[in-house]
Protein backbone atom coordinates (compact mmCIF):
# COMPACT_ATOMS: atom_id res chain seq x y z
CA UNK A 1 0.00 0.00 0.00
CA UNK A 2 1.02 3.30 -0.62
CA UNK A 3 1.63 5.07 2.50
CA UNK A 4 1.83 9.05 1.89
CA UNK A 5 1.36 9.59 5.52
CA UNK A 6 3.40 8.42 8.27
CA UNK A 7 2.22 5.28 9.91
CA UNK A 8 3.03 6.50 13.11
CA UNK A 9 1.09 9.87 12.54
CA UNK A 10 -1.90 9.40 15.17
CA UNK A 11 -4.15 11.87 13.77
CA UNK A 12 -3.55 10.65 10.13
CA UNK A 13 -7.33 9.38 8.63
CA UNK A 14 -5.88 5.63 8.93
CA UNK A 15 -5.35 5.87 12.56
CA UNK A 16 -8.75 7.63 13.46
CA UNK A 17 -10.50 4.96 11.34
CA UNK A 18 -9.26 2.09 13.46
CA UNK A 19 -10.10 3.67 16.83
CA UNK A 20 -13.27 4.77 15.07
CA UNK A 21 -14.16 1.00 14.41
CA UNK A 22 -12.81 0.25 18.02
CA UNK A 23 -14.99 2.74 19.68
CA UNK A 24 -11.95 4.03 21.32
CA UNK A 25 -12.82 7.86 20.74
CA UNK A 26 -16.20 7.18 21.88
CA UNK A 27 -17.63 8.86 25.03
CA UNK A 28 -17.12 6.69 28.18
CA UNK A 29 -18.93 7.34 31.32
CA UNK A 30 -16.92 7.66 34.34
CA UNK A 31 -18.34 5.30 37.00
CA UNK A 32 -16.66 4.99 40.20
CA UNK A 33 -18.79 2.61 42.04
CA UNK A 34 -22.40 1.83 42.89
CA UNK A 35 -23.16 4.64 44.90
CA UNK A 36 -21.55 6.85 42.42
CA UNK A 37 -23.97 5.97 39.69
CA UNK A 38 -26.83 6.58 42.51
CA UNK A 39 -25.93 10.06 43.04
CA UNK A 40 -25.25 10.54 39.38
CA UNK A 41 -28.45 9.39 38.26
CA UNK A 42 -30.50 11.36 40.95
CA UNK A 43 -29.05 14.60 40.03
CA UNK A 44 -29.91 14.13 36.47
CA UNK A 45 -33.30 13.49 36.77
CA UNK A 46 -33.74 15.96 39.24
CA UNK A 47 -32.42 18.53 36.65
CA UNK A 48 -34.52 17.02 33.85
CA UNK A 49 -37.62 17.25 35.49
CA UNK A 50 -36.61 20.60 36.46
CA UNK A 51 -35.97 21.95 32.83
CA UNK A 52 -38.90 20.05 31.66
CA UNK A 53 -41.48 21.31 34.08
CA UNK A 54 -40.07 24.91 32.96
CA UNK A 55 -40.39 24.17 29.37
CA UNK A 56 -43.90 22.91 29.68
CA UNK A 57 -45.50 25.99 31.13
CA UNK A 58 -43.21 27.81 28.61
CA UNK A 59 -45.15 26.09 25.54
CA UNK A 60 -48.50 26.00 27.32
CA UNK A 61 -48.44 29.55 27.12
CA UNK A 62 -46.27 31.37 24.38
CA UNK A 63 -45.61 28.11 21.88
CA UNK A 64 -47.53 30.24 19.39
CA UNK A 65 -45.44 33.27 19.71
CA UNK A 66 -42.34 31.25 19.46
CA UNK A 67 -43.21 29.76 16.35
CA UNK A 68 -44.14 33.10 14.92
CA UNK A 69 -41.17 34.63 16.09
CA UNK A 70 -38.61 31.87 14.81
CA UNK A 71 -40.11 31.69 11.18
CA UNK A 72 -40.18 35.39 10.62
CA UNK A 73 -36.28 35.43 11.19
CA UNK A 74 -33.75 34.68 9.09
CA UNK A 75 -30.80 32.10 8.98
CA UNK A 76 -28.47 34.40 10.62
CA UNK A 77 -30.65 35.17 13.54
CA UNK A 78 -31.53 31.93 14.27
CA UNK A 79 -27.88 31.04 14.40
CA UNK A 80 -27.54 33.64 16.96
CA UNK A 81 -29.81 32.46 18.78
CA UNK A 82 -28.43 28.85 18.77
CA UNK A 83 -24.98 29.31 19.41
CA UNK A 84 -26.28 31.15 22.53
CA UNK A 85 -27.80 28.72 24.00
CA UNK A 86 -25.15 26.32 22.90
CA UNK A 87 -21.78 27.48 22.46
CA UNK A 88 -19.27 25.79 19.82
CA UNK A 89 -22.18 24.01 18.31
CA UNK A 90 -21.50 21.66 15.54
CA UNK A 91 -21.69 23.20 12.19
CA UNK A 92 -22.69 20.17 9.74
CA UNK A 93 -24.97 17.31 9.74
CA UNK A 94 -23.74 14.27 10.83
CA UNK A 95 -21.00 15.74 12.87
CA UNK A 96 -19.64 12.76 14.91
CA UNK A 97 -18.36 11.52 11.18
CA UNK A 98 -16.41 15.02 10.64
CA UNK A 99 -13.46 13.52 12.64
CA UNK A 100 -13.41 10.88 9.99
CA UNK A 101 -13.16 14.04 7.09
CA UNK A 102 -10.27 15.75 8.58
CA UNK A 103 -7.00 14.93 7.99
CA UNK A 104 -4.13 16.08 9.58
CA UNK A 105 -0.36 15.40 9.06
CA UNK A 106 1.75 15.64 12.04
CA UNK A 107 3.84 13.09 14.38
CA UNK A 108 3.48 14.15 18.19
CA UNK A 109 1.25 11.37 18.51
CA UNK A 110 -1.60 13.16 20.88
CA UNK A 111 -4.74 11.53 20.45
CA UNK A 112 -8.13 13.48 18.87
CA UNK A 113 -9.51 15.40 21.95
CA UNK A 114 -12.15 13.50 23.08
CA UNK A 115 -13.76 15.86 25.37
CA UNK A 116 -14.00 18.17 22.17
CA UNK A 117 -15.77 15.58 20.50
CA UNK A 118 -18.10 14.11 22.76
CA UNK A 119 -21.10 16.64 21.95
CA UNK A 120 -20.84 15.87 18.16
CA UNK A 121 -21.60 11.66 19.12
CA UNK A 122 -23.95 12.44 21.71
CA UNK A 123 -25.82 14.82 20.17
CA UNK A 124 -25.35 14.64 16.05
CA UNK A 125 -28.64 15.76 15.80
CA UNK A 126 -27.74 19.49 17.82
CA UNK A 127 -25.83 20.94 14.65
CA UNK A 128 -26.26 24.25 13.07
CA UNK A 129 -26.73 22.95 9.85
CA UNK A 130 -30.25 21.20 10.64
CA UNK A 131 -31.93 23.22 13.22
CA UNK A 132 -31.24 26.58 11.61
CA UNK A 133 -34.06 25.07 8.98
CA UNK A 134 -37.44 26.76 9.94
CA UNK A 135 -38.95 23.45 10.97
CA UNK A 136 -36.55 21.61 13.21
CA UNK A 137 -36.19 23.48 16.09
CA UNK A 138 -40.00 24.39 16.49
CA UNK A 139 -41.18 20.34 16.33
CA UNK A 140 -37.80 19.56 18.41
CA UNK A 141 -39.43 21.95 21.28
CA UNK A 142 -42.96 20.62 20.56
CA UNK A 143 -42.12 16.73 21.49
CA UNK A 144 -39.72 17.62 24.12
CA UNK A 145 -41.92 19.98 26.24
CA UNK A 146 -45.10 17.98 25.63
CA UNK A 147 -44.21 14.83 26.06
CA UNK A 148 -42.38 13.42 29.29
CA UNK A 149 -38.87 12.41 28.85
CA UNK A 150 -39.68 8.80 29.11
CA UNK A 151 -41.62 8.53 25.86
CA UNK A 152 -37.74 9.55 24.06
CA UNK A 153 -35.17 6.77 26.16
CA UNK A 154 -34.93 4.13 23.37
CA UNK A 155 -34.55 6.86 20.69
CA UNK A 156 -32.12 9.29 22.69
CA UNK A 157 -30.13 5.82 23.57
CA UNK A 158 -30.06 4.90 19.82
CA UNK A 159 -28.83 8.40 18.65
CA UNK A 160 -26.08 8.46 20.94
CA UNK A 161 -22.68 6.52 20.13
CA UNK A 162 -21.08 5.71 22.83
CA UNK A 163 -18.34 3.08 24.59
CA UNK A 164 -18.63 0.86 27.67
CA UNK A 165 -16.30 1.43 30.63
CA UNK A 166 -15.14 -2.10 31.98
CA UNK A 167 -17.85 -4.10 33.95
CA UNK A 168 -18.15 -3.38 37.93
CA UNK A 169 -19.69 -6.27 39.73
CA UNK A 170 -21.67 -4.18 41.77
CA UNK A 171 -23.09 -2.20 39.36
CA UNK A 172 -23.20 -5.19 36.69
CA UNK A 173 -26.01 -6.82 39.64
CA UNK A 174 -28.83 -3.84 38.84
CA UNK A 175 -31.06 -2.31 35.63
CA UNK A 176 -32.12 1.25 35.32
CA UNK A 177 -36.08 2.35 34.91
CA UNK A 178 -36.94 5.40 33.32
CA UNK A 179 -39.17 3.55 30.78
CA UNK A 180 -43.06 4.66 32.11
CA UNK A 181 -41.74 6.96 35.09
CA UNK A 182 -42.89 10.03 35.12
CA UNK A 183 -41.24 11.48 38.91
CA UNK A 184 -37.90 12.42 39.23
CA UNK A 185 -37.55 10.21 42.50
CA UNK A 186 -38.16 6.66 40.24
CA UNK A 187 -37.28 8.54 37.27
CA UNK A 188 -33.36 6.62 37.02
CA UNK A 189 -33.99 4.29 39.43
CA UNK A 190 -31.85 0.98 40.22
CA UNK A 191 -33.61 -2.24 40.52
CA UNK A 192 -31.90 -5.80 40.89
CA UNK A 193 -31.79 -7.56 37.27
CA UNK A 194 -34.47 -10.15 38.69
CA UNK A 195 -37.43 -7.90 39.96
CA UNK A 196 -40.52 -7.78 38.66
CA UNK A 197 -42.05 -9.89 35.63
CA UNK A 198 -40.62 -10.68 31.73
CA UNK A 199 -42.23 -7.04 30.13
CA UNK A 200 -40.71 -5.15 33.17
CA UNK A 201 -37.32 -6.75 32.76
CA UNK A 202 -36.92 -6.19 29.18
CA UNK A 203 -38.07 -2.37 29.40
CA UNK A 204 -35.04 -1.76 31.62
CA UNK A 205 -31.65 -0.68 30.46
CA UNK A 206 -28.13 -1.18 31.52
CA UNK A 207 -27.22 1.69 34.10
CA UNK A 208 -24.19 2.83 31.86
CA UNK A 209 -26.45 3.33 28.69
CA UNK A 210 -29.50 4.82 31.00
CA UNK A 211 -26.68 7.12 32.74
CA UNK A 212 -25.50 8.23 29.07
CA UNK A 213 -29.70 8.88 28.80
CA UNK A 214 -30.18 11.16 31.51
CA UNK A 215 -27.01 13.38 30.26
CA UNK A 216 -28.43 13.50 26.97
CA UNK A 217 -32.16 14.18 28.37
CA UNK A 218 -30.98 16.87 30.69
CA UNK A 219 -28.26 18.85 28.26
CA UNK A 220 -31.57 18.27 25.39
CA UNK A 221 -33.81 19.93 27.90
CA UNK A 222 -31.87 22.81 29.24
CA UNK A 223 -30.75 23.54 25.50
CA UNK A 224 -34.71 24.16 24.25
CA UNK A 225 -35.30 26.14 27.70
CA UNK A 226 -32.60 28.59 27.02
CA UNK A 227 -33.82 28.62 23.25
CA UNK A 228 -36.86 29.91 24.54
CA UNK A 229 -35.78 32.61 26.71
CA UNK A 230 -33.80 33.67 23.97
CA UNK A 231 -36.76 33.68 21.20
CA UNK A 232 -39.03 35.53 24.32
CA UNK A 233 -36.17 37.74 25.38
CA UNK A 234 -38.75 40.46 26.27
CA UNK A 235 -41.38 38.73 28.55
CA UNK A 236 -40.91 37.66 32.14
CA UNK A 237 -40.21 33.55 32.06
CA UNK A 238 -39.94 33.79 36.44
CA UNK A 239 -44.00 34.36 36.95
CA UNK A 240 -45.32 31.68 34.51
CA UNK A 241 -47.80 30.67 36.86
CA UNK A 242 -49.67 34.42 36.89
CA UNK A 243 -49.75 33.95 32.85
CA UNK A 244 -52.72 31.77 31.75
CA UNK A 245 -52.18 29.02 29.40
CA UNK A 246 -53.40 29.14 26.20
CA UNK A 247 -54.73 26.20 23.74
CA UNK A 248 -52.02 24.15 21.43
CA UNK A 249 -51.21 25.64 18.39
CA UNK A 250 -51.54 24.19 15.02
CA UNK A 251 -48.50 21.34 15.04
CA UNK A 252 -45.65 22.56 12.89
CA UNK A 253 -44.98 20.28 10.37
CA UNK A 254 -41.28 19.42 8.39
CA UNK A 255 -41.38 21.28 5.05
CA UNK A 256 -39.28 18.21 3.73
CA UNK A 257 -41.38 15.30 1.94
CA UNK A 258 -41.99 13.23 4.60
CA UNK A 259 -42.71 10.34 2.42
CA UNK A 260 -39.07 10.37 1.45
CA UNK A 261 -36.91 8.23 3.82
CA UNK A 262 -34.29 10.82 3.96
CA UNK A 263 -36.73 13.57 5.32
CA UNK A 264 -37.96 10.60 7.67
CA UNK A 265 -34.58 10.53 8.82
CA UNK A 266 -33.93 13.37 9.12
CA UNK A 267 -36.46 14.76 11.27
CA UNK A 268 -37.08 11.73 13.38
CA UNK A 269 -34.55 13.06 16.04
CA UNK A 270 -36.66 15.75 16.87
CA UNK A 271 -39.94 14.48 17.01
CA UNK A 272 -41.81 12.06 18.78
CA UNK A 273 -41.30 8.97 19.05
CA UNK A 274 -43.25 7.23 16.34
CA UNK A 275 -45.97 4.07 16.55
CA UNK A 276 -46.12 1.19 14.81
CA UNK A 277 -47.38 1.67 11.60
CA UNK A 278 -48.46 -1.74 9.96
CA UNK A 279 -50.27 -0.43 7.43
CA UNK A 280 -47.76 1.89 6.25
CA UNK A 281 -45.26 -0.98 6.44
CA UNK A 282 -47.30 -3.20 5.02
CA UNK A 283 -47.90 -0.30 2.27
CA UNK A 284 -44.03 0.24 1.75
CA UNK A 285 -43.32 -3.58 1.08
CA UNK A 286 -46.00 -3.91 -1.14
CA UNK A 287 -43.95 -1.56 -3.27
CA UNK A 288 -41.29 -2.34 -3.18
CA UNK A 289 -42.35 -6.33 -3.95
CA UNK A 290 -44.14 -4.82 -7.37
CA UNK A 291 -41.27 -2.79 -8.46
CA UNK A 292 -39.13 -6.12 -8.03
CA UNK A 293 -42.04 -8.00 -10.08
CA UNK A 294 -41.96 -5.54 -12.16
CA UNK A 295 -38.32 -5.64 -13.45
CA UNK A 296 -37.92 -9.70 -13.56
CA UNK A 297 -40.62 -9.21 -16.13
CA UNK A 298 -38.72 -6.22 -17.57
CA UNK A 299 -35.42 -8.75 -17.75
CA UNK A 300 -37.77 -11.51 -19.42
CA UNK A 301 -39.54 -10.03 -21.63
CA UNK A 302 -37.45 -6.21 -22.99
CA UNK A 303 -34.20 -7.28 -24.60
CA UNK A 304 -33.21 -3.37 -24.16
CA UNK A 305 -33.61 -3.61 -20.34
CA UNK A 306 -31.83 -6.75 -20.49
CA UNK A 307 -28.77 -5.43 -22.02
CA UNK A 308 -28.57 -2.17 -20.08
CA UNK A 309 -28.80 -4.03 -16.86
CA UNK A 310 -25.89 -6.35 -18.44
CA UNK A 311 -23.78 -3.39 -18.93
CA UNK A 312 -24.17 -1.68 -15.44
CA UNK A 313 -23.45 -5.66 -13.87
CA UNK A 314 -20.32 -5.89 -15.95
CA UNK A 315 -19.32 -2.43 -14.67
CA UNK A 316 -19.17 -3.56 -11.02
CA UNK A 317 -17.74 -6.73 -11.83
CA UNK A 318 -15.38 -7.39 -9.54
CA UNK A 319 -13.14 -8.99 -12.85
CA UNK A 320 -13.16 -5.51 -14.17
CA UNK A 321 -10.28 -4.56 -11.36
CA UNK A 322 -6.83 -4.68 -12.86
CA UNK A 323 -4.15 -6.58 -11.79
CA UNK A 324 -0.41 -5.84 -11.10
CA UNK A 325 -0.40 -5.20 -14.85
CA UNK A 326 -2.87 -3.15 -15.20
CA UNK A 327 -5.22 -5.48 -16.88
CA UNK A 328 -8.93 -6.99 -16.04
CA UNK A 329 -8.94 -10.43 -15.68
CA UNK A 330 -8.46 -13.10 -18.40
CA UNK A 331 -12.19 -14.07 -18.56
CA UNK A 332 -13.31 -10.26 -19.30
CA UNK A 333 -15.10 -10.27 -22.43
CA UNK A 334 -15.41 -14.28 -23.05
CA UNK A 335 -18.31 -15.81 -22.69
CA UNK A 336 -18.08 -17.42 -19.51
CA UNK A 337 -17.72 -14.17 -18.01
CA UNK A 338 -20.86 -12.93 -19.44
CA UNK A 339 -22.64 -16.15 -18.03
CA UNK A 340 -21.34 -15.41 -14.64
CA UNK A 341 -22.72 -11.43 -15.18
CA UNK A 342 -25.89 -12.84 -16.35
CA UNK A 343 -26.25 -15.40 -13.80
CA UNK A 344 -25.48 -13.12 -10.89
CA UNK A 345 -27.91 -10.24 -12.29
CA UNK A 346 -30.96 -12.90 -12.98
CA UNK A 347 -30.19 -13.93 -9.45
CA UNK A 348 -30.01 -10.62 -7.67
CA UNK A 349 -33.20 -10.01 -9.24
CA UNK A 350 -35.68 -12.90 -8.37
CA UNK A 351 -34.10 -13.30 -4.68
CA UNK A 352 -35.27 -9.86 -4.28
CA UNK A 353 -38.48 -10.56 -5.33
CA UNK A 354 -38.98 -13.57 -2.86
CA UNK A 355 -37.56 -11.70 -0.43
CA UNK A 356 -39.86 -9.36 -0.35
CA UNK A 357 -42.60 -11.22 -1.33
CA UNK A 358 -41.76 -13.15 1.65
CA UNK A 359 -41.67 -9.84 4.01
CA UNK A 360 -45.08 -9.04 2.30
CA UNK A 361 -46.75 -11.91 3.50
CA UNK A 362 -45.33 -11.98 7.08
CA UNK A 363 -46.15 -8.43 7.62
CA UNK A 364 -49.85 -9.50 6.52
CA UNK A 365 -49.74 -12.37 8.99
CA UNK A 366 -48.34 -10.00 11.72
CA UNK A 367 -51.06 -7.51 11.15
CA UNK A 368 -53.79 -9.98 11.59
CA UNK A 369 -52.18 -11.62 14.79
CA UNK A 370 -51.48 -7.68 16.23
CA UNK A 371 -55.38 -6.84 15.35
CA UNK A 372 -56.94 -9.93 16.81
CA UNK A 373 -54.92 -9.29 20.59
CA UNK A 374 -54.23 -5.46 20.25
CA UNK A 375 -57.53 -4.99 22.54
CA UNK A 376 -56.61 -6.45 25.35
CA UNK A 377 -52.62 -5.35 24.69
CA UNK A 378 -51.39 -2.90 27.67
CA UNK A 379 -47.67 -1.99 27.51
CA UNK A 380 -47.10 -3.61 31.02
CA UNK A 381 -48.29 -6.96 29.60
CA UNK A 382 -46.14 -10.05 27.38
CA UNK A 383 -46.97 -10.79 23.68
CA UNK A 384 -48.80 -13.48 23.55
CA UNK A 385 -46.45 -16.22 22.32
CA UNK A 386 -47.56 -17.14 19.05
CA UNK A 387 -47.75 -12.89 18.19
CA UNK A 388 -43.97 -13.23 19.02
CA UNK A 389 -42.69 -15.66 16.92
CA UNK A 390 -44.45 -13.89 14.53
CA UNK A 391 -42.57 -10.65 15.17
CA UNK A 392 -39.05 -12.48 15.39
CA UNK A 393 -39.87 -14.26 11.97
CA UNK A 394 -40.30 -10.69 10.77
CA UNK A 395 -37.49 -9.08 12.49
CA UNK A 396 -35.01 -11.55 10.72
CA UNK A 397 -36.95 -11.31 7.65
CA UNK A 398 -36.06 -7.05 8.05
CA UNK A 399 -32.58 -8.08 8.69
CA UNK A 400 -31.87 -10.15 5.90
CA UNK A 401 -33.44 -7.22 3.59
CA UNK A 402 -31.71 -4.98 4.80
CA UNK A 403 -27.71 -6.69 4.80
CA UNK A 404 -28.36 -7.89 1.28
CA UNK A 405 -28.00 -4.26 -0.18
CA UNK A 406 -24.60 -3.91 2.11
CA UNK A 407 -23.37 -6.62 0.23
CA UNK A 408 -24.14 -5.69 -3.30
CA UNK A 409 -22.42 -2.45 -2.04
CA UNK A 410 -19.65 -4.04 -0.74
CA UNK A 411 -18.75 -6.02 -4.41
CA UNK A 412 -19.81 -3.15 -6.60
CA UNK A 413 -17.99 -0.36 -4.90
CA UNK A 414 -14.57 -1.23 -5.46
CA UNK A 415 -15.20 -2.24 -9.44
CA UNK A 416 -16.80 0.97 -9.95
CA UNK A 417 -15.17 3.08 -12.71
CA UNK A 418 -14.20 5.73 -10.59
CA UNK A 419 -12.69 3.46 -7.91
CA UNK A 420 -11.80 0.39 -9.48
CA UNK A 421 -7.95 1.94 -10.43
CA UNK A 422 -7.32 2.27 -6.68
CA UNK A 423 -6.94 -1.53 -6.25
CA UNK A 424 -5.16 -4.37 -7.43
CA UNK A 425 -6.93 -7.81 -7.89
CA UNK A 426 -4.44 -10.47 -7.18
CA UNK A 427 -4.18 -12.47 -10.69
CA UNK A 428 -4.57 -15.76 -9.37
CA UNK A 429 -7.73 -14.71 -7.51
CA UNK A 430 -10.96 -16.42 -8.78
CA UNK A 431 -13.44 -14.47 -6.83
CA UNK A 432 -12.47 -10.95 -5.51
CA UNK A 433 -14.14 -9.43 -2.61
CA UNK A 434 -13.38 -6.04 -1.02
CA UNK A 435 -11.16 -7.41 2.08
CA UNK A 436 -9.12 -9.36 -0.63
CA UNK A 437 -8.50 -6.70 -2.50
CA UNK A 438 -4.54 -4.87 -2.31
CA UNK A 439 -4.97 -1.05 -1.75
CA UNK A 440 -2.94 1.43 -4.30
CA UNK A 441 -3.51 4.92 -4.07
CA UNK A 442 -1.99 7.40 -2.00
CA UNK A 443 -3.29 8.05 1.65
CA UNK A 444 -3.88 11.51 0.84
CA UNK A 445 -5.92 11.35 -1.59
CA UNK A 446 -9.77 11.73 -2.11
CA UNK A 447 -10.28 8.70 -3.51
CA UNK A 448 -8.27 6.45 -0.44
CA UNK A 449 -10.80 9.21 1.94
CA UNK A 450 -14.02 7.92 0.39
CA UNK A 451 -12.47 4.29 0.66
CA UNK A 452 -11.83 3.99 3.93
CA UNK A 453 -14.67 5.94 5.17
CA UNK A 454 -16.49 3.15 2.76
CA UNK A 455 -15.24 0.15 4.72
CA UNK A 456 -15.84 1.53 8.03
CA UNK A 457 -18.89 2.60 8.12
CA UNK A 458 -20.28 -1.13 6.56
CA UNK A 459 -18.19 -2.89 8.71
CA UNK A 460 -20.38 -5.26 11.20
CA UNK A 461 -18.97 -3.64 14.27
CA UNK A 462 -19.32 0.23 12.83
CA UNK A 463 -23.06 -0.71 11.82
CA UNK A 464 -23.94 -1.73 16.06
CA UNK A 465 -22.02 1.76 16.84
CA UNK A 466 -24.37 3.81 14.70
CA UNK A 467 -27.13 1.83 14.00
CA UNK A 468 -26.61 1.93 9.80
CA UNK A 469 -29.22 -1.36 10.64
CA UNK A 470 -31.95 -1.49 12.84
CA UNK A 471 -31.04 -2.89 16.14
CA UNK A 472 -28.21 -5.36 14.82
CA UNK A 473 -28.33 -9.01 14.93
CA UNK A 474 -29.51 -8.54 19.19
CA UNK A 475 -31.81 -11.17 20.63
CA UNK A 476 -35.35 -10.39 20.18
CA UNK A 477 -35.66 -9.14 24.22
CA UNK A 478 -34.71 -5.85 23.57
CA UNK A 479 -36.78 -5.70 20.30
CA UNK A 480 -39.78 -7.08 22.31
CA UNK A 481 -39.65 -4.28 24.75
CA UNK A 482 -39.27 -1.55 21.78
CA UNK A 483 -42.12 -3.02 20.31
CA UNK A 484 -44.60 -2.74 22.98
CA UNK A 485 -43.60 0.85 23.38
CA UNK A 486 -44.28 1.78 20.30
CA UNK A 487 -47.99 -0.18 20.28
Amino acid sequence: MDSSASEDDDNCLSCRICRFQGGLDLPTPTISDLEDLRSQSQALSISIFRHWILLNKILKRFEGQIQKRWIKRNNSQRLSVLLQAWPHMSATHRPEFATLRKIGVNNNKRRPNQAKEKEAYLWPYVNQEDLVQTHNLLIFLNSRGRHHPDKFVFGDQQQANTNKPSGMSDVDKYKMCLHGQRSPKTYGSLVLRDTGDRVQRELRMEPVADLQVLEVQDRNLDFLVKCCRLILHDMDLDNLNLVDTKPAPPQIKSTLPVHTVTAMAQIAPYRLPQRLDMKRLRLLISARREEAEEHVWALREDPGYFAQNMREWSEHSPFMIPDKNKRPHEMVGEPAFWDKIATSMIFHAYSSLILFATADEAVTLAQEKLDSCLHKLESSSSLPVEVEKVFQRLDYIVQVLADEPLGDLMLGFPASPPMRYGYERAPSDPSPSFNTLKIKMGRLSAAWRVQVLFRTLLSPEQQKKVSLTYGGHETLSPSSGRLRHRL
